[in-house]
């Protein structure tokens, strides 16, 4: 699954021939949003069907947040022009699966936890 993902996300990113670099960096993203998706989910494995909202959401990851270069892209939250202001905002993996929230929605596990399922 984990190759197919890496294929769409190679896609949909548009890099035909990856450096080793982006191959790394991707092969990191998409193994970390598969756990992010199966921690949000509270499931085992992860279902065939929401491999292509993952190689979505690590293409926006990849886009988004820099990887690959030094600095961390920023996004301006606000603008003020009295005093001049402006703040800004970085994005996170949480937040991202948060935009997600209605197609990951299903393939939430609903079952509760009680202390002795934790070890």
């Amino acid at each position: 699954m984990n190759d197919d993902i890496k294929a769409d996300v190679l896609m949909l990113l548009g890099i035909s021939t990856p450096t080793d670099t982006q191959d790394s960096i991707i092969s990191f993203l998409v193994e970390d949003t598969i756990e992010a998706v199966r921690a949000y989910c509270r499931i085992e494995l992860v279902p065939d069907k929401l491999a292509t909202l993952i190689a979505q959401m690590v293409a926006r990851q990849y886009r988004e947040n820099g990887y690959g270069s030094e600095e961390v892209p920023t996004d301006v939250k606000s603008v003020s022009e009295g005093a001049r202001s402006v703040s800004f905002e970085t994005r996170s993996l949480a937040g991202m699966l948060n935009d997600y929230r209605a197609r990951l929605k299903p393939y939430v596990n609903r079952k509760g936890r009680v202390p002795s399922d934790i070890i």
